[in-house]
């Protein structure tokens, strides 16, 4: 089908992020991350999958940052999500007002921002929009491939069972070193022997997946050739079985999966043919050395018999490379990678800077974080050495959040914040091209229709969390309900006639909210004042807010722990609007809206197991028909639509040594 010449696609990206040497034994971070296809129309989902592939039990990422994007590097999606047992799903909505274009995904982890953006996972995505006309691509023509010493150096390999033969046809060989580099630009510590014009390496000294070999000058260490090959290695295979080929429509379909314990995990994705392509090499993305990496990855299994074309293209990919310099910057990058970004342990965070009026950094300020809407929180931590902070939201705190944060303000500092940015602000200047012509028609129409009736009878696959309030920081001490009582003149009558333990006290005409601890009889006199959960410490501005706009005060006199710091007693004050009624915030204050970790999700999977559900006159036209990131089972099930075609079911699997496998059938859905 021609639309996959130039767009087939990345279904699965594999990322392995390590330290800035190369050491067998160092713990990397690796990301499995899945789509259910390819192809779509404007206004459906994209399925997510994703799979830490790592031995770590607990210094593991718990935010994956998922983009799409299209071809000028306008961002359409941004969504964060959250991983538990190191996994994550969910799904992304594509617009509705999409143009019809390719568009990129990316997947990474906080940590992985530290590294080049050129090993971000990042895969093509077709969205068709009949509605809409065909979006610019940016396209580019391919490159003259001018330079003197490519002209006279060329590189081929060969691949023995224990050896990786690099013969560099030109009559100066024995003038050049050669170094090995993993996928990542590491020098590989493995030893090249040469014979005449031949280096030769030991297979097992070399990562699987793609790998360089770096051609240099001996008399002025200048680069003269790169030759990315790729380390095919050995892998698994997914041995399952179907009681059938061709099934009717809304009937069971049992999938045997004959050895699912060789397999951390194992996925699988049941769509209509034509919407997901892995057993070719696509086009568009031969040119594009990290998508075709990342689909090697994926696919080698399926892919071996196509070896020779792939040889040829990444000889193209190497010489590239010189040319342009992409590959002594890359190794640059890689020599000077400093960890900027950490993993978080938590959950979505937020990190930035805190500056004095001269913009100097900071030392020891101290940051609060407050979310008032939704999973109210309070996080409290200190500015290091340089300024910079990080304070990480609780698991669980899902879509966009209006937070607040500040500095507990000092007159002779005037600080300000400076935050980050909580996403990667680069990108791969990938290139992509789309050719649809008369022969796609058929799909895309009945793609189209699909969803349109699929839009219509509204099955949807719905969220499953349902947040609550709460008061963060456990039962209160005592709590009142202002409405029980008699409307009182002020807030400090307020704390005076009707709330124990809280009186209102004064230094050099400065007010202050003391809290008595009857167990330890002591006044705690700086308590953390909370308005609507979020901590003030103007009092003065606090009192003068009418006792008539608030709901509720809470309590605590007992010492509490937050974060960095301890604070003597607690004094929760919400408004009736939970709008802070008048009080006046200072300058040192930032509200935004955060953007919390995507809501958990789960797919909707049709039963049709009832006579009555089968004979149901509600029609049923979806082109995924099964999507499972995690299964659990030998023996998985799903049921046919109403939609008679040619389907694809594909199973992929993560083995013990952290290789991803995958095996695919083909049923047929007919009257």
């Amino acid at each position: 089908m021609k639309i996959f010449c130039h767009i087939k696609l990345v279904v699965i990206l594999l990322l392995i992020v390590n330290n800035t040497t190369y050491c067998l034994g160092q713990s990397y971070e690796k990301i499995l991350f899945q789509t259910d296809r390819e192809l779509y129309i404007a206004g459906e989902d994209i399925l997510i999958n994703a799979f830490l592939l790592t031995d770590e039990e607990i210094n593991y990422s718990r935010v994956l940052y998922v983009e799409v994007y299209d071809t000028k590097k306008n961002i359409i999606e941004q969504i964060k999500f959250e991983i538990h047992d190191k996994k994550t799903s969910g799904r992304i909505k594509i617009p509705e007002s999409i143009n019809t274009q390719l568009c990129f995904i990316r997947a990474y982890t906080n940590f992985m921002k530290n590294f080049s953006v050129e090993l971000i996972p990042t895969k093509l995505l077709t969205v068709i929009n009949p509605s809409v006309p065909i979006s610019a691509s940016n396209s580019s023509k391919e490159k003259e491939l001018i330079n003197e010493d490519l002209e006279k150096i060329n590189v081929s390999v060969s691949e023995e069972k224990a050896i990786f033969s690099f013969h560099v046809l030109d009559e100066e060989s024995l003038g050049l070193d050669a170094k090995l580099y993993d996928n990542y630009f590491d020098l590989i510590p493995s030893e090249l022997s040469q014979t005449s014009d031949y280096f030769k390496v030991m297979r097992n000294s070399i990562p699987d997946g793609l790998n360089y070999v770096a051609f240099y000058k001996k008399d002025n260490n200048k680069l003269v050739a790169v030759r990315p090959f790729f380390n095919w290695g050995e892998t698994s295979k997914i041995d399952f079985s179907l009681t059938n080929t061709t099934f009717k429509p809304r009937e069971r379909v049992d999938i045997s999966i004959q050895n699912r314990e060789l397999f951390k995990n194992i996925s699988i994705s049941v769509v209509k043919k034509g919407t997901a392509q892995n057993e070719e090499l696509p086009g568009n993305i031969l040119n594009n050395l990290s998508l075709l990496n990342s689909f090697l990855q994926e696919n080698q299994s399926l892919l071996y018999h196509l070896k020779d074309t792939v040889d040829f293209y990444l000889d193209k990919a190497g010489k590239e490379m010189v040319i342009s310099g992409t590959f002594a910057k890359l190794l640059e990058k890689s020599s000077d990678t400093e960890i900027l970004y950490n993993r978080e342990f938590i959950g979505a965070t937020l990190t930035g800077i805190v500056l004095d009026k001269e913009n100097n950094p900071v030392n020891g300020a101290q940051v609060d974080l407050s979310v008032f809407n939704g999973k109210q929180q309070l996080h409290t931590t200190k500015s290091d050495s340089t300024g910079k902070f990080s304070l990480s939201l609780y698991p669980g705190t899902f879509a966009a959040n209006r937070i607040m944060v500040q500095t507990v303000h000092s007159d002779s500092l005037q600080e300000k914040i400076l935050l980050d940015y909580d996403y990667s602000n680069k990108f791969v200047d990938n290139t992509a091209s789309m050719d649809i012509d008369s022969s796609d028609r058929k799909l895309l129409e009945e793609l189209y229709i699909n969803l349109q009736i699929t839009k219509r009878i509204k099955i949807d696959n719905n969220n499953i969390y349902n947040d609550t309030s709460f008061f963060m920081f456990g039962e209160p001490s005592f709590s009142v309900k202002l409405d029980d009582y008699i409307n009182l003149p002020n807030l400090e009558e307020v704390f005076s006639e009707i709330i124990p333990y809280v009186s209102v006290k004064r230094k050099s005409k400065v007010p202050y909210l003391s809290v008595f601890n009857e167990e330890r009889e002591i006044y705690y006199n700086s308590p953390l004042v909370l308005l609507d959960f979020i901590s003030i410490y103007n009092i003065d501005a606090l009192l003068k807010i009418k006792p008539v706009n608030l709901s509720k005060i809470d309590v605590i006199n007992r010492s509490y722990c937050l974060g960095d710091y301890s604070y003597d007693g607690i004094v929760s004050i919400i408004t009736k609007n939970n709008q802070f009624s008048d009080y006046e915030f200072p300058d040192n204050v930032v509200f935004l809206n955060f953007e919390g970790t995507s809501d958990l999700y789960d797919f909707y999977h049709v039963n049709y197991s009832e006579t009555e559900d089968i004979k149901s006159r509600i029609p049923d036209f979806r082109t995924t028909l099964y999507w499972n990131p995690n299964v659990k089972i030998n023996t998985p099930f799903f049921y046919t639509s109403d939609h008679c075609s040619d389907y694809q079911i594909i199973i992929t699997g993560v083995d013990d040594k952290g290789n991803i496998v995958k095996s695919i059938k083909e049923i047929t859905v007919s009257n």
